[in-house]
């Protein structure tokens, strides 16, 4: 019998990693795993310090991009520095190609604001993969307040997409994932109680299969 499950790319936030963002996603992978199998990779770019330039301590995490020369990343930066975000966008597309094909792709704060550009260029045909998502899942996203990256932020995106986001998140507060709402055309909605993380409660679950199954 043909595997029938969806097969969803999964973007990790900042300072995290596949190993890291696949233990995060656990009780949802749980959860899910007769509709869905998770495919994890890592971003291109080490980080090494915290956004107060103090030492991370841990040789592990990695991010999509920095906004600070001394490659730091804060979301409530606006500068006109993107540092490594062509690499890994780079570093998306040829993982795509040599893992792919995916069926959606989910992404999580730094990731979530990535696969809202990876929409856009999707939309625009200019992401040049062999597929097509069908999907996107963004958990605690925003839209990028770097300069380089405002391009990213005019369209309204087609693609169904799942927003998932929390009333007490204190790294990227509801407002922010609010606005990107506005970028969307018809977005299914999850609002938790909780903060900065994935809710996979049996509330949640609920709505996670119910959007799911429109793909299977």
């Amino acid at each position: 019998m043909a595997d029938t499950k969806l097969k969803i790319l999964c973007v990790h936030g900042y300072r995290q990693s596949d190993k890291i963002f696949a233990e995060k996603t656990g009780a949802l992978r749980k959860g899910l795993k007769k509709l869905a199998t998770f495919t994890y990779f890592t971003a291109p770019h080490q980080v090494l310090h915290d956004t107060e330039g103090n030492s991370c301590g841990d040789e592990g995490q990695f991010g999509w991009w920095f906004s600070k020369k001394e490659r730091t990343y804060n979301a409530m930066h606006t500068t006109d520095i993107d540092i490594g975000y062509q690499e890994s966008l780079e570093t998306f597309k040829n993982f795509c190609i040599t893992s792919g094909p995916f069926d959606g792709v989910l992404g999580f704060s730094q990731g979530a604001c990535m696969v809202s550009i990876i929409c856009t260029l999707q939309q625009r045909q200019c992401l040049d993969l062999p597929f097509k998502f069908k999907f996107a899942v963004i958990m605690a996203g925003f839209k990028s307040s770097l300069t380089p990256h405002q391009q990213y932020f005019t369209d309204q995106i087609l693609l169904p997409s799942l927003h998932v986001f929390g009333k007490s998140d204190k790294v990227i507060p509801m407002e922010l994932s609010q606005e990107l709402l506005k970028n969307y055309k018809d977005p299914t909605i999850l609002i938790h109680d909780g903060g900065h993380f994935v809710p996979a409660a049996a509330p949640q679950r609920k709505v996670y299969i119910e959007f799911l199954q429109q793909f299977m």
